[in-house]
């Protein structure tokens, strides 16, 4: 999540830099990078209440005098009488409608200032009056709401779960094939929206809209996860909904969207609704300020303790009440975690604890530590990236080890294989169009016998689509012999340890076999140690480079050269070409044609950005790039 610095500097009493603020971010938990003066936030999958400005600013108070409160309409507003089913009351216990109608006249082409600097701060296209509003909430409070044209809407409106394999088309435009079980919300026997993901493209609001039907609604997290990765949808709704958001405002949500619209036109009329389908029962823990102590080995009073919390937004009555948005704070161990971050971990005392039982960990770990420097060596001399994951899942079992306050409760497992890991790594990127894919990870893995707890120290190797970019392998297939030839030299009966792992239960599309071993480091020959790598190892290494989330565009160029000579000079103008969009480049095709006496060579370049390429952007630079080898004497370009 995006935040720009002067939005926080705006509703903070106290004069406070960008630096200052940034370190008390990082030891709220919140990580970040800093572009622009723009904070980047990364936050984790139980912190969902953080992905809004007032989240993060309620945050702060535990530090700062913040001011979260937004001004919102303060007029009784009508209630609205709407024919709306809720079939599916589990998934969705609390929603609310409001709809509000405008001068027809009215045109907004500039916003007030607090919303129109939302747009141009973080580079964000508006689209349309009340959709505009909508986005702006969204960030604003963390909560999404989807905006219906009135006019467009049946004389009802359902909300059901259903197993149907329509086509649905999205108000981007895209039309998606539904299948299996989804929640979907339905007018007159046809859906308008795939409900907490994407609303339809027959009922968005436009420019004409002068009357919107706004929906406010709290959808269980795991009625919502996976619906936008399985239909390949960009949703921050989505995003939002499946970490949780505040069940208990949507009136304040929906009154601050009344006053925002009244900020820009005038009203016409307004109606609200909302419909409860359970009690929400808040959670209520026990003060027990010595847990909190024995957790953290601290030496804390409970006036300390109860300011902490109270600046969070807890409540102290005859126990402590958890505020509505914390939806990830359920024991003694997620209290301490709060009163942790706000006294700072560095400031607390370090204490050594022994895990007991048994630990299979190797002991001479500094053999194991040059094995692993070789084995990684191996493995990216032969085109393997390393990765890094999530230590938790979701699946249990007799020996997986079960945590107390986990960090996405959807997780709550220290994993006991590394598989899942990889191959969630591997369709992610078969997502983005990558085709050649093959990653590693070494990482320690945990599970229980009766009282003891065992450590494995594991690597993980998972391949599959064309061996390399270039000519000699880009048609060459990754298989079970290409994984020999690597690894069996170094792994006794390796051909037994690979597996093939089978893409039917997987949401992907692509057919190229997906091969996995997974092995304990001690398991690796000791032969290993003598290898030595190919590389020359830089020293300006590029240690982070941030990936674009928007698709790549790939384009082909094949010249033909008479004169062998002039190979090498196109070769280099090609392949060190550079360009803010062009990404990559490499020789995908090579044939020497001896009875003609002529070299045919194909160029693959990958353009990307941090926004939606045209082609236009992309033809200039191939424009460029063609005019530049032109020049070359005996090169030519067949069908230019």
């Amino acid at each position: 999540m995006k935040v720009p610095y002067s939005f926080f500097s705006k509703r903070i009493k106290e004069l406070v830099d960008i630096n200052e603020l940034s370190e008390k971010f990082f030891q709220l938990g919140h990580e970040h990078t800093i572009e622009n003066k723009i904070f980047d936030f990364e936050l984790t999958p139980n912190r969902g209440d953080c992905l809004s400005l007032s989240g993060l600013l309620r945050d702060l108070k535990t530090f700062y005098n913040a001011d979260i409160n937004f001004e919102k309409n303060s007029k009784p507003v009508p209630a609205l009488n709407i024919d709306f089913k809720n079939k599916a009351q589990n998934d969705c216990p609390h929603i609310s409608f409001l709809k509000i109608e405008i001068e027809k006249s009215e045109e907004v082409k500039v916003y007030k200032d607090y919303m129109e600097k939302y747009f141009t701060s973080l580079d964000i296209k508006k689209i349309n009056f009340f959709t505009d509003i909508s986005n702006y909430i969204s960030f604003e409070s963390g909560q999404p709401t989807h905006c219906y044209d009135f006019s467009k809407l049946g004389s009802e409106i359902t909300l059901e779960r259903i197993n149907t394999n329509n086509k649905f088309k999205t108000l981007l435009g895209d039309e998606i094939q539904l299948s299996g079980d989804n929640l979907l919300f339905s007018s007159d026997d046809t859906i308008v929206n795939l409900a907490g993901v994407m609303g339809g493209h027959g009922t968005k609001c436009d420019t004409r809209t002068h009357c919107a039907l706004i929906e406010c609604a709290y959808f269980k997290p795991e009625s919502i996860i996976g619906k936008s990765l399985k239909y390949d949808l960009n949703s921050e709704a989505a995003h939002k909904f499946e970490r949780s958001v505040n069940p208990m405002h949507q009136k304040d949500v929906l009154d601050r969207f009344i006053r925002i619209v009244s900020d820009h036109v005038k009203v016409k009329s307004v109606e609200m609704t909302s419909f409860n389908y359970d009690k929400y029962i808040e959670t209520e823990l026990e003060i027990d300020i010595n847990k909190i102590n024995k957790i953290l080995g601290t030496n804390i009073d409970i006036t300390k303790y109860e300011k902490i919390l109270k600046n969070l937004g807890f409540k102290f009555k005859s126990n402590i009440v958890v505020p509505s948005w914390r939806n990830d704070v359920l024991s003694q161990n997620d209290l301490a975690e709060e009163v942790a971050r706000t006294i700072g971990y560095d400031n607390i005392n370090q204490s050594n604890f022994i895990v007991s039982g048994s630990n299979k960990c190797p002991k001479d770990q500094t053999k194991i530590s040059i094995i692993e420097s070789k084995i990684i060596d191996l493995l990216v001399d032969n085109g393997f990236y390393e990765s890094i994951s999530f230590p938790f899942n979701s699946a249990s079992s007799q020996s997986a080890i079960k945590l107390d306050n986990p960090i996405d409760s959807n997780k709550p497992f220290m994993r006991e294989s590394i598989k899942d890991s990889l191959t969630e790594n591997l369709l992610f990127n078969e997502r983005r169009q990558k085709d050649s894919i093959k990653f590693f990870e070494l990482s320690d893995v945990y599970s229980k016998k009766t009282n003891a707890i065992e450590k494995f120290r594991k690597l993980g190797v998972i391949a599959s689509g064309r061996i390399d970019d270039n000519y000699l392998s880009f048609n060459k297939k990754i298989d079970a012999n290409y994984m020999q030839d690597i690894f069996s030299p170094y792994i006794k009966d390796f051909d037994e340890k690979i597996e093939d792992i089978s893409r039917e239960t997987l949401n992907t599309k692509t057919k190229s076999k997906i091969l996995y071993f997974e092995i304990n480091i001690d398991d690796i020959n000791e032969n290993i140690i003598k290898y030595e790598s190919v590389l020359t190892k830089t020293e300006n290494f590029i240690q982070y480079k941030k990936i674009s989330e928007y698709p790549s565009i790939y384009r082909d160029l094949s010249f033909s050269i008479k004169d062998f000579n002039q190979i090498e000079s196109l070769e280099r103008l090609v392949l060190n070409y550079t360009n803010d969009i062009l990404i990559d480049s490499f020789i995908f095709d090579y044939f020497h044609n001896k009875k003609n006496k002529e070299v045919k060579i194909g160029f693959r370049f990958r353009f990307q950005s941090n926004k939606t390429l045209t082609d236009t952007e992309v033809d200039n630079v191939i424009n460029a790039i063609i005019e530049q080898c032109i020049n070359i004497k005996n090169i030519s370009i067949p069908g230019l």
